[in-house]
């Protein structure tokens, strides 16, 4: 329960956010690596270092990409 929370308040964040992309191209390559990061977070067992590396991956790629 506790990881499908965290899940989706995270997909949450990353649906309201506002992206810059400068064309389609950008855009889709972003959202192929995020799909990409998601997937391999969520096959990663809780608490281990994967899992925490993928989400900080997710993370930090949705800050570069929204200017908020």
């Amino acid at each position: 329960r506790e990881r499908q929370l965290t899940s989706f308040h995270m997909l949450k964040k990353l649906i309201d956010a506002d992206y810059e992309f400068k064309d389609k191209d950008e855009a889709r390559e972003f959202f192929t690596h995020l799909t990409s990061h998601y997937k391999n977070w969520n096959y990663s067992e809780v608490d281990s270092p994967d899992a925490a590396r993928f989400l900080g991956e997710i993370q930090a790629m949705a800050k570069r990409s929204s200017p908020r």
